[in-house]
C-alpha cells in the first residue's frame, strides 16, 4: 500500500513538472485561442437572443375593394331661356382701398428725432442746443399722451460726425427705432464745412451704384437756415442759399419727405421769430406722426414736387433756353472778394439776337466746350471774416492766407518743466523746440490725432491763392517764437526753456 502511494506521488510529480513545462511552452498561443472562442461564444449569444420590436405593425390584410356608390338617375333640369339676356351677378363686390389713415404703424413704436447743426462762431450751436432742449419737453408730452415712444433728442455737429453713417442710411443701431431729422444750419460767404456736406448729398444722390432715394426709410425731415438779409435781400439773391440747398438734396434723397417747409430767418432782425414759428410746426408734426404713423398730406409746401426735384444745373456749359422758364436762383456778384456767395450753377445769359428756334445738337462729339469765364481766386482765411475770428478765439495766428501757428499743450508742458511728448523719446525733439504750424488750414482728412478744429475751411481741391515759400516760412517761425513769450510771462514756465528755443 505504501509502495502503491509512493509511486503516484512521482507520476505526479514528473506529470506536474511537464505540465509546468508545457505551460510555459505553450502559454501565449492558449491564452490567445481562450480569448478567441470567448469573443465567439459572446457573438454567437448576442445574434441568437430575439430583439424587441420597436414598433407593432400589424400583418399585412388582404386588400379589400370599397363598394362603388351607386349613381343614381342624373336628373336632367330644364333649362329655361327666355328671350331676354340678364346680366351676370357678382357676389361680394369689389374690395376697397384702405386709405392712408387707416393704414397705421403698429401701436407700439419708438421715434428718435436727431438735430443736426453746422456752426462757426458758434451761435448756431447755442441755438441748436436751446431748440433741441424745448423739443426733449415736447416729445415727453407726446410719448405721456401717445402710445408712440419719443427717445431722448440727439445734436450732432455736422463738423465732427461721418456722413456715410447718417446720409446714406439711416443709423441701423436699433432697427426697431425710425428716425426723424431736423437740420439747423447758417450759409457763409466764405468756404465752410458746408460746402463739403453739400457735396456728398449730390454725390451721393448723382452714384448709380446708390438708390435715388436711400432715406427714404426716415420719417421725416425739415431744415431751418440762418442768413444775412444786408448783403442779400432775397432769396434770389441768395438769402439763405445753403439751407435750401440742403432743403432740395434732402427732399430728393428721402423721395419727398419734408415733413414741414424751410424756415429762414435774420439773426438780426426776425431770426427768434422764424424759429419759433418753426419749432411750432415741426411739433405739430411730430404729434401727427405719432397719433397716424405718416406725415399725412402735411401742410402746403411740405413735399412740394416743383420744390422738390427742380433740377439746377451745376456745369457752366450747359445751356438753358429763355422758353423752358426752369426755376433757376441767380446770385448776386458783389464788387468785394468777401461777399461772393458760393456757386449755385452756371449763370443764364440772355443773348441779344437768340433765335426761339432749338439748336442742332452733334452727338458725336463728347468732350465739353471750354469754359470761357475765369474764376476769381480767393483768400482761404481772408481777414475780417468769420473764419478767421474763429481761428483767431481758437489760438491760432494765421500767416499769410492759408497757413497757421499754434501752441502744442505739450510745448507749454515742457516749458512748465513738466515733460515732452513722443517726439522727444523717440528722436530727441525736446516740445519747447517743436514749432507746430500748417501749411494749409484746408484738410478734410479728419484724423483722429490731428490738432485742428473741424471749423477749419475743408476742400479736396486747391482754389484759393497760394502764398510763397519765402514768406510763409520766416514769418510762421516769428509767429511761434511772439506766440512762446507770451506764454513764457506766465508764473509757472521756466526762463531757460524760453531761452533755449
Amino acid at each position: 500500500m505504501d509502495h502503491d502511494t509512493w509511486s503516484l506521488r512521482a507520476l505526479w510529480n514528473i506529470y506536474a513538472t511537464d505540465i509546468f513545462a508545457l505551460w510555459h511552452t505553450y502559454r501565449i498561443p492558449i491564452i490567445l485561442s481562450t480569448f478567441a472562442i470567448l469573443i465567439t461564444i459572446r457573438t454567437i449569444l448576442h445574434l441568437r437572443v430575439n430583439r424587441e420590436r420597436v414598433s407593432d405593425t400589424p400583418p399585412p390584410a388582404s386588400p379589400t375593394l370599397q363598394a362603388a356608390k351607386e349613381k343614381g338617375p342624373v336628373e336632367y333640369l330644364e333649362k329655361k331661356t327666355n328671350g331676354e339676356k340678364v346680366p351676370r351677378r357678382i357676389v361680394g363686390g369689389l374690395k376697397k382701398k384702405k386709405s392712408s389713415e387707416e393704414n397705421l404703424v403698429p401701436a407700439e413704436k419708438k421715434i428718435q428725432v436727431l438735430v443736426f447743426f453746422s456752426s462757426l462762431t458758434t451761435t448756431t450751436e447755442k441755438t441748436a442746443k436751446v431748440f433741441t432742449e424745448g423739443l426733449a419737453q415736447c416729445t415727453k408730452d407726446i410719448t405721456s399722451s401717445t402710445s408712440t415712444i419719443f427717445l431722448e433728442p440727439e445734436i450732432l455737429d455736422l463738423s465732427y460726425i461721418d456722413y456715410d453713417d447718417y446720409f446714406i442710411n439711416p443709423p441701423k443701431a436699433d432697427p426697431e427705432v425710425q428716425y426723424f431729422y431736423l437740420l439747423i444750419v447758417p450759409t457763409y460767404n466764405i468756404d465752410t464745412v458746408l460746402d463739403n456736406y453739400l457735396e456728398h448729398l449730390q454725390e451721393t444722390h448723382n452714384d448709380f451704384r446708390i438708390d435715388t432715394a436711400p432715406l427714404s426709410p426716415l420719417l421725416g425731415y425739415s431744415v431751418f437756415g440762418f442768413g444775412d438779409r444786408e448783403g442779400w435781400p432775397t432769396e434770389e439773391e441768395g438769402f439763405c442759399s445753403q439751407a435750401r440747398d440742403i432743403d432740395k438734396w434732402m427732399a430728393k434723397l428721402t423721395g419727398r419727405k419734408r415733413a414741414f417747409p424751410l424756415g429762414m430767418g435774420d439773426p438780426k432782425t426776425d431770426a427768434v421769430e422764424r424759429l419759433r414759428e418753426w419749432k411750432e410746426g415741426v411739433e405739430d408734426t411730430l404729434r401727427h406722426i405719432a397719433e397716424t404713423g405718416s406725415l399725412g398730406e402735411g401742410v402746403a409746401g411740405s413735399g412740394d414736387a416743383v420744390e422738390s426735384d427742380v433740377e439746377d444745373v451745376d456745369d457752366e456749359d450747359d445751356v438753358l433756353f429763355e422758353e423752358q422758364k426752369l426755376a433757376k436762383r441767380k446770385v448776386k456778384e458783389k464788387k468785394g472778394d468777401l461777399n461772393d456767395l458760393e456757386d449755385l450753377g452756371g449763370s443764364i445769359p440772355k443773348a441779344e439776337d437768340a433765335e426761339d428756334e432749338a439748336l442742332e445738337v452733334d452727338f458725336t462729339t463728347y468732350s465739353k466746350k471750354p469754359s470761357t469765364t475765369t474764376a476769381v481766386v480767393k483768400e482761404m482765411v481772408p481777414k475780417n471774416s468769420p473764419t478767421y475770428n474763429s481761428l483767431t478765439k481758437q489760438g491760432y495766428t494765421i500767416v499769410g492766407s492759408h497757413s497757421g501757428v499754434k501752441i502744442c499743450r505739450w510745448t507749454k508742458s515742457a516749458m512748465r518743466g513738466r515733460g515732452s511728448c513722443y517726439k522727444y523719446s523717440f528722436y530727441g525733439i525736446a516740445s519747447h523746440q517743436c514749432m507746430e504750424t500748417t501749411p494749409s488750414l484746408s484738410c478734410s482728412n479728419k484724423c483722429v490725432f490731428c490738432w485742428r478744429h473741424g471749423t477749419n475751411p475743408v476742400g479736396t481741391t486747391w482754389r484759393w491763392t497760394v502764398d510763397p515759400p519765402t514768406s510763409s516760412s520766416p514769418a510762421s517761425r516769428q509767429a511761434t517764437t511772439r506766440k512762446s513769450k507770451c506764454y513764457a510771462e506766465c508764473p509757472a514756465c521756466e526762463q531757460s526753456a524760453l531761452q533755449k528755443q
